[in-house]
């Protein structure tokens, strides 16, 4: 899990534009791929000023850094125009990753298990056959639209009205495509070899940031 936090300094007055801003702005944080959830915060008010914090949660810091040279980005910042004297200074961003998950300690007997495996899995050279079976069906019930984008731009079927992936292995995605009354069976090559999920989400999150930028030019 990766933390975004933008704090800004909102003058007194100014409070009601500010969260107006954030409300309407279309931020299309849930076409992101990686993207779990944001929140608009508010602070203590002081003398001269109300303190704000945006928080957004991410599957990875690759996602959220994939969204930031995204035109979903872009778009969403050019909305984001306040009033002059609205901000005292500029937000300031804090990002955090997850060291713990849960409600419970890891024991120390555990911890040791958690840092070996995570060694493992780096220094793994393949894909296990429970991270092949996860991708698959995390892209099929929660990106399809990712995969159908993967067709219409890498390989090339812009007529595509759905897709589903079927396979993946550490340098490719087998995907069934939908064009018209047909079916096809599609191989797209992986950005580049992976060798863990953590690398396989990586690389599937550039691709499809990638894809989706060259088609709106």
């Amino acid at each position: 899990m990766f933390i975004a936090m933008n704090r800004f300094k909102i003058n007194l007055g100014f409070e009601e534009g500010f969260e107006k801003i954030w409300r309407e702005r279309e931020s299309h944080l849930e076409e992101v791929p990686g993207y779990q959830s944001f929140a608009l915060l508010k602070g203590e008010t002081n003398e001269d000023h109300t303190l704000y914090a945006s928080h957004t949660i991410w599957e990875s810091r690759a996602s959220f850094e994939a969204w930031t040279q995204s035109d979903y980005f872009k778009k969403a910042h050019a909305q984001a125009h306040a009033p002059k004297g609205t901000y005292q200074g500029h937000p300031n961003l804090e990002v955090f990753e997850s060291v713990i998950e849960g409600t419970e300690l890891v024991s120390g007997e555990n911890l040791v298990a958690s840092e070996a495996d995570a060694k493992e899995s780096e220094a793994r050279t393949m894909l296990l056959p429970e991270e092949k079976e996860e991708i698959i069906s995390h892209m099929n019930s929660d990106h399809a639209d990712a995969v159908l984008t993967y067709v219409h731009y890498y390989a090339g079927i812009g007529e595509a009205t759905s897709a589903t992936l079927d396979k993946v292995t550490e340098e490719m995605m087998w995907v069934s495509a939908t064009v018209g009354e047909s079916q096809s069976q599609l191989e797209i090559p992986l950005v580049r070899r992976v060798s863990n999920i953590k690398e396989a989400e990586h690389a599937m999150v550039e691709m499809i940031f990638s894809a989706r930028a060259k088609l709106a030019e």
